[in-house]
């Protein structure tokens, strides 16, 4: 199993450096490549929630093996996230519903000044 995690400023940057992460983990564990894209892509969606929109640092743990990728982004905001279903066009607002769409199992965790998003991709996904 191939494990790392980081408390990420809240800047803008540090979406690409969990994204970095993310994807040094799991090639590092031999998942697929679409696995391994589509786990970096959600990794940046419930970061730039937490750095942008909660205002917070971001808790980031992953833990990748061949058969799976979990991801859990932690904040500091009480609010819990909201799948949001908008109209074409509109320029903010999809990272949930491609949460929704695209993990295998996402939840929340509520847990004391905050809450943890997590999500698992299977790690053998092809097309």
């Amino acid at each position: 199993m191939q494990s790392a995690s980081a408390v990420l400023d809240a800047l803008p940057g540090s979406i690409a450096a969990a994204r970095a992460l993310v994807r040094d983990r799991c090639q590092a564990a031999g998942v697929s490549d679409l696995s391994r894209d589509l786990a970096v892509l959600l990794t940046s969606e419930v970061v730039t929630n937490a750095v942008l929109h909660a205002a917070s640092r971001a808790r980031l743990s992953v833990s990748a093996t061949a058969e799976s990728v979990l991801v859990e982004v932690g904040d500091d905001s009480t609010e819990l996230p909201q799948v949001l279903r908008l109209r074409r066009g509109a320029p903010h607002g999809r990272g949930m519903a491609l949460l929704e769409d695209l993990a295998d199992a996402w939840g929340v965790r509520e847990e004391p000044g905050g809450k943890v998003v997590w999500f698992t991709v299977a790690g053998h996904r092809t097309l």
